[in-house]
């Protein structure tokens, strides 16, 4: 059985994605978008030529002209940040958050239409609009669906962790898959990891994780992490932090010569050997020699 682990960590914030605050921010972003492209009928009107200028669009100072345009493009591109920002809520893996390639383009059709009703744009960019509409709904649908499937993994990550920490019984799992998915947060790559661990009746089972991970600190397979689980089913677990090196245990080496030499000298105070083979076993010995037969230990 695999079990998916989402830490705590990864999704510090399960408020409502849509709150009072974040409309109202939303509805500004929108305003803002749509009163940019507005605003930019000066200019683009003083790019179609001298005959599109004039008292109604204001653009017979060409630098005043430029100025507004500018001022038009920023309230445009301010409005769209923000909206992103908005979207994103407290970070990429928060279970609020809103479908923000959606937002995004949102906000360049607003402005785009803007442009369009204040007749900086030609009727014939209609169309287009139109398609852009199109793929802003298509994102806006498959972002929903998968941030509504994350946020129910999120709340049955919970549920585990709430499990675990009344009743949790804790492992020592070693990762058998480390893989990267291709996204980075701040420079530390996102890692599919799934480890292998044993429970208290003797079972293995398997957890997965998918979380950011430092760049020089990435877990490798064969490393040790730790892992808890819920011993009353345990295919249920999380994963936590990795965990040092086994130790490397130390072979005895044996004797000391000095020990070895001691011995040999008491053998032949015994009379357990002769002066030749102590002499001989004692050469041997000085020599490195560890054949034990030869020195008839």
């Amino acid at each position: 059985m695999t079990a998916m682990s989402l830490p705590e960590d990864q999704v510090p914030y399960g408020g409502p994605r849509l709150s009072a605050g974040r409309m109202v921010g939303l509805a500004g972003c929108a305003a803002m978008c749509l009163g940019g492209g507005l605003l930019l009928r000066p200019m683009t009107s003083s790019f179609l030529g001298p005959a599109a200028c004039g008292p109604a669009t204001g653009c017979q100072d060409w630098f005043g002209t430029l100025g507004y345009g500018a001022g038009s493009l920023l309230l445009w591109v301010l409005g769209l940040t923000t909206a992103a920002n908005l979207a994103a809520g407290l970070g990429r893996n928060t279970p609020n958050r809103l479908p923000t390639a959606a937002i995004i383009l949102g906000a360049v059709l607003l402005g785009l239409l803007g442009a369009a009703l204040g007749g900086g744009m030609p009727s014939q960019a209609l169309p287009g609009l139109g398609i852009l509409l199109a793929i802003t709904l298509a994102t806006a649908t498959l972002g929903e669906r998968r941030l509504r499937r994350e946020r129910r993994e999120f709340v049955a990550a919970r549920a585990l962790g709430l499990t675990i920490a009344a009743r949790g019984a804790s492992s020592t799992g070693v990762v058998t898959v480390a893989e990267p998915t291709g996204r980075t947060h701040r420079g530390d790559p996102e890692l599919l990891i799934t480890v292998r661990y044993p429970a208290h009746d003797g079972s293995e089972h398997l957890c997965t994780r998918i979380r950011f991970h430092p760049a020089l600190a990435q877990p490798r397979v064969g490393d040790r992490m730790a892992v808890r689980y819920d011993p009353a089913e345990p295919g249920a677990a999380q994963i936590g932090e990795p965990l040092p090196p086994a130790p490397v245990p130390v072979l005895d080496a044996g004797p000391s010569l000095a020990v070895r030499l001691e011995r040999l000298t008491q053998q032949y105070r015994d009379g357990e050997l002769d002066a030749a083979e102590f002499e001989q076993a004692r050469r041997l010995l000085l020599s490195g020699a560890q054949d034990r037969a030869a020195l008839r230990e």
